[in-house]
């Protein structure tokens, strides 16, 4: 698993928290990335996959917040980035359990 690369750190306020840095391993767990990458190949977006493990995993009412919402779109990005997927589409509405994300990224090998 690589490290999450904040980059310009607009969600360092996030990513440095315990439930970030635990989002960012839990995103990294092979049957997650396989579940995000079926998603993809069924040109779904990645997240909408995963998102009652998620909900499952953490307190919904912690990454329903907007920042961590945001930070695992990002998250998501880089996890499918370092397996060969880039963005296909953004926004792409969310049509099966939608208790978490309305909309989320769609992505394609590249």
């Amino acid at each position: 698993m690589k490290d999450f690369n904040v980059g310009n750190l607009k969600y360092g306020d996030v990513i440095n928290t315990v439930l970030g840095k635990e989002i960012w391993e839990f995103l990294n767990v092979e049957e997650i990335v396989i579940r995000m990458e079926t998603a993809s190949y069924l040109t779904r977006p990645a997240l909408e996959a995963i998102q009652p493990q998620l909900l499952e995993r953490f307190d919904k009412k912690e990454i329903s917040k907007p920042r961590y919402k945001q930070l695992m779109g990002i998250m998501a990005k880089q996890v499918m980035g370092n397996r060969g997927y880039m963005v296909a589409k953004s926004g792409v509405k969310i049509r099966v359990n939608e208790d978490l994300f309305k909309t989320a990224t769609r992505y394609q090998k590249k």
